[in-house]
């Protein structure tokens, strides 16, 4: 009886057990460096942040790095860069291949500390895929009338998850664009952006449905058991 017990226990602790949702891709920046392809400015490493992409210890979400947008960028004491003129940088992710029947999100922690223009001055992260930059996340206001998510504002990190699922079967990248529009010399610390995912199946950590009942059913099964064992 006990063995039998224990055996049902065992089957529903296997069945109900949240199943992880997967990590496809990740880059928290930490090790110093972005692992990916770069249009329009160079990604440098610590180095003053001279290059408007760079990958900076002021300021991340957490951990040690964040990437930063801002040319000039001072180390230690002083964090904070400029923005000179009109400036833009696209900045790629490597290829991730999203499988087929899976639901993906993409997942990201982002903050602006200081921009030279409230509107036009904007930060992008979506999909490129075959050729295409596709939206999925925007400072810029216009966006939101093409169902783009947009953050909110402020002198923290957001953190932000966008749905892929339309992207499955498909090899993708993850894309970054800021772009700064017109002369601007103050000082600002910029765009920071850390903790990028991609998961894939992110609500696998429910049990499922089929699970609770077989477990019903196996403590019906141990209920007639004992029945008959009275008997």
């Amino acid at each position: 009886m006990k063995r039998l017990l224990l055996g049902g226990l065992t089957a529903w602790a296997l069945l109900a057990s949240p199943v992880a949702a997967a990590v496809i891709y990740s880059e928290n920046f930490d090790d110093g460096v972005f692992d990916g392809a770069v249009a329009g400015d160079a990604v440098g490493g610590l180095g003053g942040g001279v290059s408007l992409f760079h990958v900076t210890g002021n300021f991340p979400a957490s951990g040690s790095h964040a990437l930063g947008f801002v040319r000039n960028e001072t180390p230690g004491g002083t964090p904070n860069g400029t923005y000179a003129g009109n400036a833009t940088g696209t900045i790629y992710s490597p290829e991730v291949l999203l499988s087929g029947g899976s639901s993906f999100a993409l997942n990201f922690d982002v903050a602006n500390f200081g921009r030279g223009d409230v509107f036009y001055d904007r930060f992008d992260i979506g999909i490129f895929v075959g050729g295409n930059h596709f939206v999925r996340a925007s400072t810029f206001p216009d966006y939101a009338s093409l169902g783009a998510q947009i953050y909110a504002q402020g002198n923290g990190y957001n953190s932000i998850t966008a749905m892929i699922d339309d992207f499955a079967g498909q090899a993708i990248r993850v894309y970054i664009h800021y772009s700064v529009i017109g002369v601007t010399g103050q000082d600002y610390a910029g765009g920071r952006f850390d903790n990028l995912t991609i998961v894939a199946d992110p609500e696998a950590d429910v049990p499922e449905p089929e699970a609770i009942g077989l477990f019903a059913l196996g403590l019906a099964g141990v209920a007639a058991h004992r029945k008959r064992a009275r008997r």
